[in-house]
């Protein structure tokens, strides 16, 4: 019975449509101040192409590693005592060295997921400005890793942005240290799911994005979520570039 009804709501909800536009975003991985220009240039010394942000008012800086499957990394450092809530929490998460601290999965309404999800018993929090719409979770939870986005105005990029002398074109995939409840986010979300076994973390649930995989590890029940490992691929599918992350 609960399967049918668990159909049913899908079916109504379209998740099916839904799911088919969910991809990889962006991955934002958080450095040390000290550290921040000497990490760029080993994303350099690699053969990415690193488009420059800029010093944020609240203290944030970024720049940018762009792919032409639309997915991205975003370096991310604070550069000046952090004003705002935003800031502050990017605060609290900074270590010692290069940390990855949130992926964003692209969606194409921010509202009508959040109305879903929050059917399904997922609590979550749209965050609107001019240029997106984003849904969150709660900090620190196993959903906290998670974030969605919904694009609003299309960012041009000029064509060597997403030009990389590694050939580069995406992000395949990313490996977080989780539990059932972002199994149960993702599963929601529609995306199809396998079951893959890898050399370094054994069988694995994998959650199958429109450019990527999220790949599930077995992690603590009552931890939050921890992103391990991203591995980037050229157009052939071979991989280019794979970033561990403590």
């Amino acid at each position: 019975m609960t399967r049918i009804i668990s159909y049913l709501l899908f079916s109504l909800l379209s998740f099916d449509n839904i799911a088919q536009e969910v991809s990889i975003d962006h991955i934002i991985t958080l450095i040390p101040q000290e550290h921040y220009e000497s990490v760029v240039r080993s994303y350099q010394n690699v053969g990415f192409t690193v488009k420059s942000g800029r010093p944020h008012e609240n203290g944030l800086l970024n720049k940018h590693i762009k792919f032409s499957d639309n997915s991205a990394l975003e370096l991310m450092t604070l550069n000046s005592k952090p004003s705002d809530q935003i800031s502050r929490a990017y605060s609290e998460l900074m270590t010692n060295a290069e940390r990855a601290v949130y992926v964003a999965l692209r969606i194409n309404s921010a509202k009508d997921i959040s109305k879903a999800l929050t059917s399904g018993g997922i609590d979550n929090s749209i965050v609107e400005n001019k240029l997106w719409n984003y849904v969150t979770f709660q900090e620190k939870t196993a959903l906290s890793t998670i974030f969605l986005i919904e694009m609003k105005t299309k960012v041009e990029d000029a064509a060597y942005v997403t030009n990389h002398e590694n050939k580069a074109t995406g992000i395949s995939e990313v490996f977080i240290y989780s539990e059932s409840r972002l199994s149960n986010l993702l599963g929601q979300l529609g995306l199809p799911k396998k079951v893959k076994s890898y050399p370094d973390f054994g069988e694995c649930t994998v959650y199958s994005t429109s450019n990527g995989d999220l790949v599930l590890l077995k992690g603590d029940e009552y931890s939050t979520s921890r992103i391990a490992r991203v591995i980037v691929i050229n157009k052939e599918g071979v991989p280019v570039f794979r970033r561990d992350y403590r």
